[in-house]
């Protein structure tokens, strides 16, 4: 009965003592030291593991900005505000490195909303600087330097297409709407139902919204809605 017995080695204790400290670090707990000790029976062929960590005060963030790198001043402006208003990461807190990749995550969404359209996660850097006092660190958000000019401005929406059902596309002043054999479906309705416009910045909220509106009317077999940038 229960789980049968594991050899010592089958524990890989030494990588199990990294883990440790490398989580440790990543809750900002830099230096800490991780160590184990093997308790014996007295027939020798048992042993309980115990772990010891010499547990160091986490670094706190002292300050965050953003690294200019000849960024146009509206796209710094945008990641400026996102840090100060929006991040779960601000001065005073404890160093997270889970709390800064959701930041990171966030952060792009957030640009993606403004327009920036092709931007990735990958394109987002932090730099942690340590020397800047005791057991403080700045962070420090940039972007790839590689990065195009069209990967560094806002793209515009130049047409929305939407699609329902089986799609026989007429074009109108604005979209180009769906004409079916048996019904018709008037501007004024995907007036309403769109929350994205021609000469708007591309945002994957508003995609995902409009298209959450098109479902939820309920009379519609499927839709999907395309923005042409």
């Amino acid at each position: 009965f229960g789980e049968p017995p594991m050899t010592i080695h089958i524990l890989h204790l030494p990588e199990r003592v990294e883990m440790i400290e490398n989580h440790l670090a990543n809750l900002g707990h830099f230096e800490s030291k991780v160590t184990y000790s093997l308790k014996y029976n007295d027939k020798g062929n048992k042993a309980s593991v115990k772990y010891s960590v010499l547990l160091t005060k986490p670094y706190v963030i002292q300050d965050i900005d953003v690294l200019e790198r000849d960024l146009p001043i509206e796209l710094k402006n945008h990641i400026s505000d996102f840090l100060q208003n929006e991040a779960k990461t601000q001065r005073a807190s404890e160093f997270n490195i889970e709390n800064i990749e959701t930041d990171k995550e966030n952060l792009l969404v957030y640009l993606q909303d403004k327009g920036y359209f092709y931007l990735k996660k990958q394109h987002i850097d932090v730099e942690a600087d340590t020397t800047v006092g005791d057991r403080e660190v700045d962070l420090r958000y940039a972007l790839n330097p590689l990065l195009s000019e069209e990967q560094l401005h806002p793209v515009v929406v130049k047409e929305l297409v939407v699609a329902i059902d089986t799609p026989v596309l007429q074009p109108t002043e604005q979209f180009h709407i769906v004409n079916g054999s048996d019904y018709k479906i008037k501007s004024t309705l995907i007036d309403k139902l769109s929350v994205i416009d021609t000469g708007d910045y591309s945002s994957v909220s508003s995609t995902l919204k409009t298209l959450r509106n098109f479902s939820s009317v309920g009379i519609f077999y499927e839709s999907n809605v395309r923005v042409v940038l």
